[in-house]
């Protein structure tokens, strides 16, 4: 019996020792309270490195500020800008989903790929599924196995391409998606305390995204087609199998893809001269903050028209019930959401963040390195706490409240140094064995080689891993020393 634990047990006693992210944000908030006792009581304090006015260390625990705490803590959490943002976008991500879209249009997709441009075709298409969540994994993945092999391919080849992408790539995309709106409203509550007039909009590393898009295809569909697969068949031979696949309802699929360009176009039609997207000295600053809405507006229509023409949908009942099963699903994420809040408030009211920003800039400062540098130094950050805890939205609300403000003043943007540590926080995904993607993974390779183990999915994924990491590293390099922008309004 090939039991996950009997392969590297050492790894499942570490995994089951990393705190839930909830008990971490209050340990943090707890460790903020006694830094701030202890920095008031020393005289700690910087000058504003803007106002040259001096910011002293506040003590927590000071009447006036036990007051703020508690007197507008519904106003901290309700005031916390990702909140709003993220309650839109996976519902609405998390709608389309559930109505069988999402599934049925990757499907649809993955049956019209050419031979030839099988590899490139299914890592194209797992990195597009991020905008529906876990959707790539729960059908995309096995789904691709299925398609190798009656190719005549290599199941478990598949398998890895897709694997691969959705983990490695897990920032690089052609579009706007969910994670970019938490991480990047991360950065910009973070960004506020060097510049309080910081306005990152979610489309701020859509251009670096998608040229990472690229990289992350080119890569795998190398490594996959020269690497991995020839070495699966030699170490674990598959025959090939004709095994009938269910057809999803193309006209359905037809008529909500049709619905989500036609809301698209027509956002994007405000934009043009006097339209109520466009800013009245004629910037596109309103269509970038209406991109949430339009996210909102295009996943849930497709949703319905989708679920009417498969008869998922018979009433107004079955949609508002859909979307109240999208939302309810975010009871974690709403949770996470109002401790991150109140462990940034804490940062604020104590102004350790600017405290710790400046002194930290200054101890960078005395090495001198560039902007390129800085970048490549947070990948390696981003990398090594990847390692520790896989989730990619928790680790950034702890770090990025030091992180952005301390680069900015080194001359890190706050749009780059989110893309550096995205990328960073994506090539270890591939070989972090506390993954929860790995898990599946093994799951549904087993479908096809029962005695593949973890040892040996480790091997087969730490090719794509480092060659990520590296192109990673090269791509923020290039981006920040020729003064590329990173996406709109960066």
């Amino acid at each position: 019996m090939n039991a996950v634990p009997q392969v590297q047990p050492w790894w499942e006693r570490v995994a089951a020792r990393v705190p839930d992210p909830v008990t971490i944000f209050v340990c943090l908030s707890v460790v903020t309270v006694a830094m701030s006792v202890w920095a008031a009581s020393r005289g700690w304090g910087v000058h504003h490195p803007t106002t040259g006015e001096w910011v002293p260390a506040r003590n927590l625990l000071a009447p006036d500020v036990i007051r703020h705490l508690l007197s507008d803590m519904p106003k901290i959490f309700t005031g916390y800008s990702p909140l709003g943002v993220a309650l839109l976008t996976f519902t609405a991500a998390g709608f389309a989903e559930k109505s069988g879209f999402f599934g049925a249009l990757v499907e649809g997709l993955a049956r019209r790929i050419p031979a030839a441009l099988l590899t490139p075709a299914i890592s194209l298409l797992a990195i597009l599924t991020h905008v529906g969540g876990d959707v790539g994994l729960l059908v995309l993945m096995p789904l691709a196995g299925i398609i190798y092999m009656s190719s005549g391919r290599h199941p478990v080849a598949g398998i890895a391409a897709v694997y691969a992408s959705l983990s490695g790539g897990y920032s690089a995309n052609f579009i706007i998606t969910p994670t970019d709106a938490v991480l990047l409203g991360i950065a910009n509550e973070a960004a506020r305390a060097v510049d309080p007039a910081s306005s990152l909009n979610i489309g701020a590393n859509l251009f670096i995204n998608m040229t990472f898009a690229v990289v992350v295809i080119a890569i795998v569909t190398f490594i996959t087609d020269r690497i991995i697969e020839p070495r699966l068949r030699q170490l674990h031979p598959h025959a090939p199998s004709t095994e009938p696949r269910a057809r999803p309802d193309r006209k359905a699929v037809i008529a909500a893809t049709v619905t989500m360009v036609a809301v698209a176009l027509g956002f994007v039609a405000m934009v043009l001269p006097g339209g109520p997207l466009r800013g009245e000295s004629g910037d596109l600053e309103p269509f970038y903050h209406a991109l949430v809405a339009m996210i909102f507006v295009m996943f849930v229509l497709s949703g319905i028209v989708f679920g009417v023409m498969t008869g998922k949908f018979k009433s107004d009942k079955d949609v508002v019930r859909t979307l109240q099963d999208s939302a309810r699903e975010l009871g974690f994420m709403i949770v996470l959401l109002f401790f991150v809040s109140y462990f940034l408030e804490l940062l604020s009211s104590s102004n350790l963040t600017t405290i710790l920003s400046v002194k930290g800039a200054d101890a960078l400062r005395a090495f001198a390195l560039p902007p390129p540098l800085l970048g490549v130094s947070l990948i390696l950050v981003a990398s090594g706490l990847d390692l520790l805890a896989p989730a990619a939205t928790a680790k950034w609300a702890m770090i990025a409240p030091a992180v952005v403000p301390m680069y900015m003043l080194l001359g890190l943007e706050p749009a780059a140094a989110t893309a550096a540590y995205r990328i960073g926080d994506s090539a270890v995904n591939i070989i972090n064995p506390c993954s929860v993607y790995m898990a599946f993974t093994l799951v549904v390779i087993r479908r096809f080689l029962p005695e593949f183990s973890l040892s040996s999915l480790l091997t087969q994924m730490f090719p794509y891993a480092l060659s990520i990491l590296c192109a990673g590293m090269m791509l923020i390099t290039t981006f920040i020393l020729f003064d590329i922008p990173m996406g709109f309004g960066s």
